[in-house]
């Protein structure tokens, strides 16, 4: 409970010093293509969303990685999408490897379909994503884009983005 709370303390702490330091200069809209999609989801989004994304936004499904935060991992599941708690140390240290490979690659575009949640807010703010979208419910620094449905209405919020993103001419 204690080493729980610290860890929490210690990735806010993080957050905010990497909100802080972090010298991102405005985007600049370019007309490159949406090649590249990383997708944070938790136990209570959609389970395919990543079929949704593909049909909606029309890039194929290789190209969509998804990173899956759920608070306790079933012992007999080994995927490398998943992602809990015990994958930082009480430091807030990322200690799986497949996640920290994900953040140091470059992508297209980050979408975050989950509510308020410490340690993808954290993921967000590490990842080198070029064009950052959320729910407007979370906190405005982490995203560039932000849209305002409800969170729990994923295919809405895919539909959304997609006209966005075709205004911008990403797609």
């Amino acid at each position: 409970m204690i080493l729980s709370k610290f860890k929490d303390n210690s990735i806010k702490r993080k957050i905010e010093r990497e909100l802080i330091s972090s010298d991102k200069p405005l985007i600049s809209i370019s007309n490159e293509k949406i090649n590249s999609i990383l997708v944070f989801v938790d136990e209570f989004t959609t389970k395919n969303s990543s079929q949704i994304i593909a049909k909606e936004l029309n890039v194929d499904v290789s190209k969509i990685k998804i990173v899956n935060y759920i608070k306790n991992a079933p012992k007999e599941s080994d995927s490398k999408e998943l992602f809990t708690d015990k994958d930082f140390n009480w430091l807030g240290k990322i200690k799986n490897e497949y996640i920290q490979n994900l953040l140091n690659s470059e992508f297209d575009l980050l979408i975050n379909l989950s509510d308020n949640n410490l340690l993808l807010n954290y993921l967000i703010v590490l990842s080198k994503a070029k064009f950052k979208v959320g729910f407007s419910s979370a906190d405005n620094r982490l995203f560039d884009f932000m849209i305002a449905v409800d969170t729990k209405d994923v295919a809405v919020f895919i539909k959304e983005l997609k006209k966005y993103l075709e205004i911008l001419n990403k797609l």
